[in-house]
């Protein structure tokens, strides 16, 4: 007799990370390898992890502008870990573009140093 009911299917997800140094210069900063298309991101955390000068501001987004990590989440002249996570909400998933996320360091900051970390699913 062939089994009855219900089957239940698991696809397994690869939950991946990243970590790239931004650097102090102003501008925009590619901080990784491309997130496949539709890659959910869990949680980004930046470390500052020497000061920041010049009024200096950090803003963390894809290449379509979409800010994951926006400027009064993270005090670039405090050094310390600052930390969004998404939990799978939709608005995490990179859907447009090429899926590389960006630093953009604002102001004119002479000195300064952070890391972004970037911890995702690849469906």
């Amino acid at each position: 007799m062939a089994p009855v009911g219900k089957h239940l299917y698991i696809r397994s997800q690869i939950q991946l990370s990243q970590e790239d140094s931004i650097g102090s210069a102003a501008g925009t900063i590619a901080v990784s390898t491309p997130i496949p298309d539709v890659g959910i991101i869990k949680e980004i955390s930046i470390n500052i992890i020497t000061a920041y000068d010049g009024a200096a501001t950090i803003l963390i987004r894809d290449d379509t502008g979409f800010s994951y990590v926006p400027n009064p989440a993270i005090n670039p002249a405090l050094p310390g870990i600052y930390t969004v996570s998404f939990k799978g909400n939709v608005d995490s998933m990179i859907t447009n573009g090429s899926g590389q996320l960006e630093a953009v360091i604002g102001g004119a900051p002479t000195v300064g140093d952070a890391t972004v970390f970037a911890t995702y699913i690849n469906p």
